[in-house]
């Protein structure tokens, strides 16, 4: 029998829909696979630098002396913008502006030497109570729900409004079926789409940007070694 048309595209339209779901679960068990490893890597590095999992004087380590914040990390940190805004969504619009435009920003070296030793001691301050909660709760990592309750008390002092979750963070417990929608999350879902497309727009330029100042950087820094080579 001779198909139409119509069933003709309805087919290749499911077909089309059926890859996309197979892509999406092949995407998802690479970042889960790789998680995982980056977990284990650094469960052993922790351990290395002194934190135990089963006692409780372990759990602020003991490689006090050694750094763990660098200028590097204090930089990713400052220009930090999700990857998958367009799947998951990330934050609202205005933080979203105001936190494009400060990884926009060109932060000196001097800037970030001072940063990050500061953000060192609020790094291992939080790190440090969240595995102790951890343990006092019988688990030997720190999951959201610990980490939420050590950061609890600095969410009068942030920048941003932190009393409501990210839409990014609502909209992954949707997704996950950890959170059941309302009629208001079913409403307003098409015009979330939209703003989290313009929103990856705006955060790929961003990183197209960035890398083509790096590459920028990197040929003048080879060039000038070229010509004092040649004198």
């Amino acid at each position: 029998m001779v198909k139409s048309k119509k069933e003709l595209a309805a087919e290749a339209a499911a077909e089309a829909e059926e890859q996309a779901k197979k892509l999406k679960a092949f995407k998802q068990k690479i970042r889960r696979r790789s998680r995982a490893k980056k977990t284990r890597a650094l469960r052993s590095k922790a351990v290395e630098a002194g934190f135990l999992k089963t006692a409780i004087e372990g759990s602020g380590g003991t490689d006090q002396l050694q750094s763990l914040i660098t200028t590097h990390d204090a930089r990713r940190m400052v220009t930090f913008i999700p990857e998958q805004i367009s799947e998951f969504g990330a934050f609202k619009e205005e933080e979203f502006e105001d936190r494009l435009a400060t990884a926009n920003e060109k932060i000196s070296v001097g800037a970030l030497e001072v940063l990050a030793p500061k953000l060192e001691g609020l790094f291992r301050g939080i790190l440090s109570e969240g595995m102790a909660r951890a343990l006092d709760f019988g688990k030997t990592s720190i999951d959201a729900t610990t980490m939420s309750s050590v950061l609890r008390p600095f969410t009068d002092k942030t920048y941003f409004n932190s009393a409501d979750p990210p839409p990014g963070i609502v909209n992954f417990a949707l997704q996950e079926g950890i959170l059941q929608p309302t009629e208001s999350d079913v409403a307003g879902d098409n015009d979330n789409k939209e703003s989290n497309r313009e929103m990856q727009r705006l955060a790929d330029k961003s990183q197209r940007d960035r890398v083509a100042e790096r590459e920028k950087r990197r040929n003048e820094k080879s060039s000038n070694k070229g010509k004092k080579a040649v004198k």
